[in-house]
């Protein structure tokens, strides 16, 4: 088993639907270290992130969505996603997020990986 530090994503910028910022194989586990949010847009945009298993299609519903944060990012900002920091992500699973506007809002996330 090999463990090591990795950028999951870098200046990925989130779509208007739910999409994967990153996931794992069914031989990986990922530790997320850290999660940050940049808006390089003129207004401020709402984003929603998802920890889920691959095969969970994310919902946007609200209340009863599965959903696990959403949040603003304001204009120029960049914003350290304090809820996804710590948590791990076992074999077949995904993190996945949307944003009001395509384009504008950019993930990194780096952390470590595991291996098997």
């Amino acid at each position: 088993m090999a463990t090591t530090l990795d950028s999951f994503s870098e200046e990925k910028f989130l779509a208007a639907t739910p999409t994967n910022v990153f996931s794992t194989t069914g031989s990986q586990k990922k530790y997320i270290g850290k999660f940050t949010l940049t808006n390089t847009g003129t207004t401020a945009e709402e984003v929603i992130l998802w920890r889920l298993n691959d095969t969970t299609t994310p919902t946007t519903t609200s209340p009863g969505g599965n959903w696990l944060k959403k949040l603003t990012v304001p204009a120029g900002a960049t914003l350290e996603v304090l809820q996804l920091a710590g948590h791990v992500l076992d074999r077949s699973m995904k993190i996945a997020a949307q944003t009001d506007t395509a384009s504008t809002v950019s993930s990194d996330v780096s952390g470590t990986t595991e291996s098997s």
